[in-house]
């Protein structure tokens, strides 16, 4: 009878020849190219003595199908792993698989190895941050309300505080992504500095013969002389949307004439 090897001593030799499939092992067994101390099925001699699977066993760095749910480490045990690595974001746990060799029981997608007990990225990496879909957001008006406080010019100069910390972080930094469709208009609307792309008037406000006898009658209405009263009136609710918060940035001269050219 045929005497082979140990188990660890057959495979720390499958390991050094860096085989990447069990069809490679085969191959090189019917070529007559293996110790004749080896197994070709070494899936069945070792079934007892140590054996967990073919990726282990030549170190192809693989799993799959049950194996490899059975042979991973444990959501705890992963997640300890990533977290010695200094690992913060997603994009760094990508990254540092591409450049570094992740062990076979560590699941690159810990979202869909650990579903029973997944709750965010950021949760599982200790850092904290959750992703905008996950967040729960104030809504537009009171964004809105809060953010014209600021008095911001445009939208990179929100970006930079958004981005110091200075802005509530319930209100996100993408408010044209995340209140699309619940009230967004355009950065002028929601920053309250008056300004609108061309698109946006022609689609959202009046035209300025129309605004202007509009804006005439709620002046007279709620006793507006200045600009703070208007101003005041528009975040209260009190003017209606498809009057700009600053007229004289909308209806430029060229804008008014188009407009009135369309009347």
């Amino acid at each position: 009878m045929k005497k082979f090897r140990d188990f660890d001593s057959a495979r720390k030799y499958a390991h050094s020849l860096k085989l990447k499939s069990r069809s490679s092992w085969f191959a090189l067994y019917d070529k007559g190219q293996l110790p004749e101390n080896l197994p070709k099925y070494a899936n069945e001699k070792y079934a007892k003595t140590g054996w967990i699977s073919w990726s282990d066993f030549l170190a192809s760095g693989t799993l799959s199908g049950p194996q490899r749910n059975k042979q991973m480490r444990s959501f705890e045990e992963s997640k300890k792993f990533v977290r010695n690595l200094g690992i913060k974001t997603e994009n760094q746990w990508r990254e540092w698989c591409k450049n570094n060799s992740r062990p076979i029981d560590i699941p690159y997608s810990f979202e869909r190895s650990y579903r029973d007990q997944w709750t965010t990225m950021g949760d599982f990496l200790g850092s904290g941050f959750v992703a905008d879909k996950n967040k729960v957001w104030i809504s537009f008006e009171k964004a809105r309300t809060l953010v014209q406080k600021f008095e911001f010019k445009n939208r990179g100069e929100y970006k930079k505080e958004w981005n110091a910390g200075k802005i509530s972080k319930d209100i996100p930094a993408t408010p044209e992504n995340v209140y699309k469709n619940k009230g967004w208009v355009s950065w002028g609307d929601f920053l309250g500095s008056g300004f609108v792309s061309n698109t946006i008037v022609s689609e959202n406000y009046l035209s300025f013969s129309d605004a202007k006898i509009e804006v005439k009658k709620l002046a007279e209405k709620y006793n507006l002389k200045t600009f703070d009263d208007w101003k005041k009136a528009y975040k209260d609710g009190k003017i209606p949307k498809n009057i700009p918060l600053k007229p004289d940035r909308v209806y430029s001269k060229k804008r008014k004439e188009k407009n009135e050219k369309t009347v």
